[in-house]
C-alpha cells in the first residue's frame, strides 16, 4: 500500500499543468461553498444572538392581562425570580424587558421611536458585555451620565436620528407615551450620549435608565414588563428547550384568593374573597338560596355563602365593604359591594367566602395584589383553597398557555388568547429558538440553496475529473501493460488512480479551505454603508462570516468521497486491460 501512494503521489507531479487546473476547480468549490455556508450561519448569527437575544432572551416569561388593551405585565417579579434561581440551573442573568413605542419630538421633526429601559448600576457599567456593546459605539458624551440627576430624563441615542430629529447633544427631546393604564403623559428627556448605529433597528431605540423609563410608564418597583432569562454556555436549542418546559411545569398557577375583613354596618369578619367565571353562573354549579349571580356588566355585585351571611346578620341587596393589605405597599384596599345573592357550595367546608364575578374580582387583585397566606397560616385560619386542577370553580392567579414549538404556533396561541373573552391573565414561558424558528428555517433554507448550487458546480467540475482520467489512461496505456507485465495485480492498478485521485482533491479541497478563509477575511474588512434592510444582515456595518469546524470537516470529507467515487469507473476500466493489448496500444 505504501509503494501505491509514492507512486500515486510522484504520478499527480508528472502531470502538472492539467491537475494544476484541475485542482484550481476543485478548490475553488470548495472556496465558494465554505463561504456561503459562513455568511448564512453569520446570518443566522446575527439575527438570533445579536438581535433577537437583546429583545427577548434566551427565555421570556411574560404575562399578558387582558383589559381595555392588551397589556404585558408581571405583577409579582420577585415570584418569578424566586422560581427562576430555585429551580433552573445555569442562569446567567435576568433581565427586566420593559420597552414602549412612543412619539419622540426633536428641533422641529418628529419620529415613532422606540424607549429602551436598561439596567445602569455599578456593577453592570463596568462588565466587558456592557463595554462591549456600548462604549465600542461611543460617539459623544459619556455613558456615566445616564444615572446623572443633573440631567433631566437623560437618554443615548444613535447617530442617525441627530439629523433625523434636527438636534445635538446635551438637547431636549420631548417625548409622549402612553402608561400601562391606558393615560398618555409627555416628558422631556435630555441626550446625554450618542453611538454609532449598527442597522435600521438598533438605530431606532432610545435608551434610557430602566427604573426611569418604569416610572414614566407607570410601573410599581414590583411589576416589570417581562422577564428574559440568560444562560451561560449555551450549546444547542434543546437544552434551553428542556429548562423551559421545566420551568413551564413549575409556574402552575394556583387558585386566586384574597384574604382579608367583610362587615356591614355592625361587625367585620375575617374573610375569604375569590372570582367565578360566568360559565359557573349559566352552569348553576353554586346552589343559589337568593336574589341573583353577580352581573359581568355591574361593578361593586357580589354573593355571600349563607352561614356567613347569617353571622354579619345581612340579606340579599345589602350593602358590605371589603378590606384587605395590599402584598408590596401595605395600603390597606377598601371595596364596597352590594350582595346580588346568598349561595351555600357543596363539598366545602363552611367558610367565610365571598364571590365576585372574575372581571370585577381581577380589577382589585390586579391593580393591588393581596398577601397570601403561607400553609400555617392557612391552617391556623381553618381555610381551605382548592387547588386549580381539582377544581374549574374559581378563578386562577392566571392561566399557563401551551408551549409553543415554532413561530407559527406562537402567532396562533397568541391570536386565540386576544380573542378569548376572559379578562384574566395568561402566563408564556417561551425560547429565543421558538419565537425565532423562523430564522433557523431561513438558515437551514440558506445552507439547503448553498449546498444544492455549490453540488451542481462540484457535478460539472466531476465530469472534468472523470475526463481527465479517461485522457490520463489513454495516455499511459503502455505504461500500464508494463505495470500488469512487471507483475501488478488489477486491484493494484485500481488502486493506483484511486491515489491520485485522491491526493488531487486532498490537496485542492485543504488549498480550498485556506482560500475560503482568506477571502472571508477581506471581505469582512468593508465597510458598507447602507440604511437599508440589508443593514440587518450586517455586523458593525461589515459582512459577517462564521465558520464552523464541524460543518468544513463534512464538507472536506464529502469532496474527497464524491472525487474518489467518481474516478472509481474509470480506475477500473483502466485495472482491466490486459497487458498484452496495453502494450500493443500505440497512438
Amino acid at each position: 500500500m505504501k509503494l501505491i501512494l509514492s507512486l500515486g503521489l510522484r504520478n499527480l507531479l508528472r502531470n502538472k499543468r492539467r491537475n494544476i487546473l484541475l485542482g484550481t476547480a476543485i478548490a475553488f468549490g470548495m472556496t465558494i461553498l465554505i463561504t456561503a455556508n459562513s455568511f448564512s450561519r453569520g446570518i443566522s448569527d446575527i439575527l438570533l444572538n445579536k438581535m433577537i437575544v437583546y429583545m427577548t432572551g434566551h427565555m421570556d416569561v411574560s404575562l399578558h392581562e387582558k383589559s381595555k388593551h392588551q397589556l404585558s405585565i408581571i405583577r409579582d417579579k420577585e415570584k418569578v425570580i424566586k422560581a427562576v434561581k430555585e429551580n433552573i440551573d445555569g442562569v446567567k442573568e435576568i433581565v427586566e424587558n420593559v420597552f414602549t413605542f412612543a412619539r419622540v419630538v426633536g428641533n422641529k421633526k418628529s419620529e415613532n421611536m422606540v424607549l429602551v429601559g436598561f439596567k445602569t448600576d455599578e456593577k453592570e457599567m463596568s462588565s466587558e458585555e456592557f463595554k462591549d456593546f456600548f462604549e465600542t459605539k461611543l460617539i459623544q458624551g459619556d455613558i456615566k451620565d445616564i444615572n446623572n440627576k443633573e440631567y433631566e430624563n437623560p437618554v443615548i441615542v444613535y447617530s442617525d436620528k441627530l439629523d433625523s430629529l434636527n438636534v445635538k447633544l446635551y438637547d431636549l427631546l420631548k417625548v409622549r407615551v402612553t402608561t400601562i393604564y391606558g393615560q398618555v403623559q409627555t416628558a422631556r428627556l435630555t441626550i446625554v450620549a450618542v453611538l454609532k448605529s449598527d442597522n435600521m433597528f438598533m438605530s431606532n431605540t432610545l435608551m434610557m435608565n430602566l427604573d426611569v423609563l418604569k416610572n414614566l410608564r407607570g410601573f410599581k418597583p414590583h411589576e416589570t414588563g417581562s422577564l428574559q432569562i440568560n444562560f451561560e454556555n449555551i450549546k444547542n436549542p434543546a437544552s434551553v428547550i428542556k429548562k423551559a418546559d421545566k420551568l413551564h411545569e413549575i409556574l402552575k398557577p394556583n387558585t386566586a384568593y384574597i384574604w382579608g375583613e367583610t362587615g356591614g354596618l355592625a361587625k367585620k369578619i375575617n374573610s375569604l374573597t375569590m372570582g367565578v367565571s360566568e360559565n359557573i353562573f349559566e352552569e348553576k354549579k353554586i346552589n343559589l338560596i337568593s336574589g341573583r349571580y353577580p352581573s359581568s356588566k355591574e361593578e361593586g355585585e357580589c354573593m355571600i355563602e349563607k352561614t356567613f351571611a347569617e353571622k354579619l346578620k345581612i340579606k340579599t341587596g345589602s350593602k358590605i365593604k371589603n378590606q384587605y393589605i395590599a402584598k408590596f405597599d401595605k395600603k390597606q384596599i377598601s371595596n364596597d359591594y352590594t350582595i346580588t345573592g346568598i349561595f351555600t357550595l357543596e363539598n366545602m367546608p363552611h367558610q367565610n367566602l365571598v364571590l365576585l364575578h372574575e372581571n370585577d374580582f381581577y380589577k382589585t387583585y390586579f391593580r393591588n395584589m393581596p398577601e397570601i397566606l403561607s400553609e400555617n397560616e392557612l391552617k391556623k385560619e381553618n381555610i381551605f383553597i382548592p387547588p386549580v386542577q381539582d377544581t374549574a370553580l374559581f378563578s386562577p392567579e392566571y392561566k399557563l398557555l401551551e408551549r409553543s414549538s415554532t413561530t407559527e404556533n406562537l402567532q396562533k396561541k397568541i391570536r386565540a388568547m386576544q380573542r378569548t373573552k376572559w379578562i384574566g391573565a395568561w402566563l408564556d414561558v417561551r425560547t429565543m429558538f421558538e419565537s425565532a424558528s423562523a430564522v433557523l428555517e431561513l438558515e437551514s433554507a440558506l445552507n439547503l440553496i448553498t449546498f444544492f448550487a455549490v453540488m451542481i458546480l462540484f457535478f460539472i467540475i466531476l465530469i472534468g475529473v472523470i475526463n481527465t482520467l479517461r485522457m490520463t489512461i489513454r495516455e499511459r496505456t503502455r505504461e500500464i501493460g508494463t505495470i500488469r507485465a512487471v507483475g501488478m495485480q488489477k486491484k493494484e492498478v485500481r488502486n493506483l488512480f484511486l491515489a491520485e485521485t485522491f491526493f488531487l482533491s486532498f490537496f485542492s479541497c485543504l488549498f480550498g479551505i485556506v482560500s475560503a478563509f482568506i477571502l472571508m477575511h477581506i471581505l469582512s474588512l468593508i465597510t458598507i454603508e447602507t440604511d437599508s434592510v440589508l443593514s440587518m444582515l450586517l455586523y458593525k456595518k461589515r459582512l459577517y462570516f462564521l465558520p464552523a469546524f464541524g460543518s468544513i470537516l463534512n464538507f472536506f470529507f464529502l469532496i474527497i468521497g464524491i472525487a474518489v467515487m467518481t474516478a472509481f469507473f474509470p480506475a477500473r476500466r483502466a485495472a482491466n486491460l490486459s497487458a498484452a493489448n496495453a502494450l500493443r496500444h500505440y497512438e
